[in-house]
C-alpha cells in the first residue's frame, strides 16, 4: 500500500488496520511486511495527534522507505512504533510477547514519554487482533476498540471447555461477565480464524450475502 492509502485506511477503519498488524506480527510472516506495519501505526498516530496532511504523509512515507523522518516528534514516533513492533514478532528462538507486555515494555523503556503513552492509548490495552481470556472462561479475539482502553469488543471463539463457537459470539468486555481477565499466552490457534468472520459479527457490520 502507498502512504496515501494507509492514511485513508487509518481514517476509515483503524480497528481493521490494527487487527491486521497485530495478527501479522504474531505469526512467522510478520517481519516480511515490517515497514508496512510501522507505516500503518504511524498513520494512526499522526491522525490522533491531529497533524496536517503534508506532515502525516511525510511520516508515513519515511516509515515505508525505512529512512529517518524530520527530527523531533516524527523521529521519536517512528522509534516508539519500532520498539513496540519488535517485541511483537518471534526472534532468535524467542516467542512473541503479548501486545499488553509489549506496551508495558515500551512505556517503561520510554520513561512514560507522552508519544509512547499516545501510542498505547491509540491501540488500547488490548488492541484488535489480541487473544484474550474472558471472565466467562471463553477464549476470544479483540476486534474493535471500546470507549475505554481496557474494555474493547471481542468475539468469543471457544467456550470455557475449549469447544469452538461457530459462529463467533460478540462479547462486550465492559460487562462484568465478559471482562478480560488475561491474555492468551498461546494464541496460535486464533491465527486460523478468518478476520472477516469476526468483523461481520460486530454490531453495525454488513452481513455476508447468502448463496
Amino acid at each position: 500500500m502507498t502512504a496515501p492509502e494507509l492514511l485513508a485506511l487509518a481514517e476509515r477503519s483503524g480497528d481493521r488496520l490494527i487487527f491486521a498488524v497485530i495478527r501479522a506480527r504474531r505469526s512467522l510472516l510478520g517481519e516480511s511486511d515490517h515497514a508496512m506495519h510501522v507505516a500503518g501505526l504511524c498513520a494512526l498516530l499522526a491522525r490522533r495527534a491531529g497533524w496536517p496532511g503534508d506532515r502525516s504523509l511525510a511520516l508515513v512515507e519515511a516509515a515505508l522507505q525505512r529512512r529517518p523522518a524530520e527530527a523531533g516528534e516524527p523521529q521519536q514516533m517512528l522509534e516508539f512504533v519500532e520498539i513496540f513492533l519488535a517485541r511483537q514478532a518471534p526472534a532468535q528462538g524467542r516467542p512473541p510477547v503479548t501486545p499488553q507486555q509489549a506496551a508495558r515494555d515500551l512505556y517503561m523503556a520510554s520513561a512514560g514519554h507522552p508519544l509512547a503513552a499516545m501510542l498505547i492509548k491509540e491501540l488500547g490495552i488490548h488492541p484488535p487482533g489480541s487473544g484474550v481470556r474472558l471472565a466467562s472462561g471463553e477464549a476470544a479475539i479483540v476486534v474493535r476498540r471500546g470507549a475505554h482502553a481496557s474494555m474493547p469488543l471481542a468475539c468469543a471463539i471457544a467456550d470455557e471447555d475449549g469447544h469452538p463457537l461457530d459462529p463467533p459470539q460478540v462479547r462486550d468486555t465492559a460487562q462484568a461477565g465478559f471482562a478480560i481477565v488475561g491474555a492468551l499466552a498461546d494464541d496460535s490457534a486464533l491465527l486460523r480464524i478468518q478476520p472477516e468472520r469476526l468483523f461481520a459479527a460486530m454490531p453495525g457490520s454488513p452481513r455476508p450475502a447468502s448463496h
